[in-house]
């Protein structure tokens, strides 16, 4: 839901057609629609991502905050060199009733990535301690 949500705002607040463009899309509303989505939702997802798979994994806020400061900066730097590409094939050609289930899709993938991430980090600190 949280998602459908936020592209029907993308939707309204960034359109790529006007009336007067005969359904051209416009690149210039297409770059802001992708760069507004990188800059709220990947911030945001990845802060979720981190502090949920630490309260699953049982750990503290001491932790937690650890693993953010691990975690975070490198993750970023890895969502911005593949999720604006990815997000200009969905805005551009998705209709919005199919947007979600592609992200979702390529999602699929890019958990896998945070998981092994996050895991490789945690075995990294686990191996340290003993």
């Amino acid at each position: 839901p949280v998602i459908g949500k936020w592209n029907h705002f993308l939707e309204v607040k960034f359109p790529l057609r006007s009336l007067g463009n005969l359904g051209k899309v416009s690149f210039p509303s297409l770059a802001k629609r992708v760069t507004v989505d990188q800059l709220v939702m990947a911030p945001a997802g990845l802060t979720f991502f981190i502090g949920g798979m630490g309260a699953m994994e049982g750990k503290n806020r001491h932790e937690i905050s650890k693993k953010y400061k691990d975690m975070y900066v490198p993750v970023l730097l890895a969502n911005y060199k593949l999720w604006p590409a990815i997000q200009l094939i969905n805005f551009r050609f998705m209709p919005l009733a199919y947007r979600v289930p592609f992200t979702s899709t390529c999602g699929i993938f890019w958990t896998v990535y945070l998981s092994l991430v996050n895991s490789s980090d945690t075995s990294s600190t686990r191996d340290h301690k003993h």
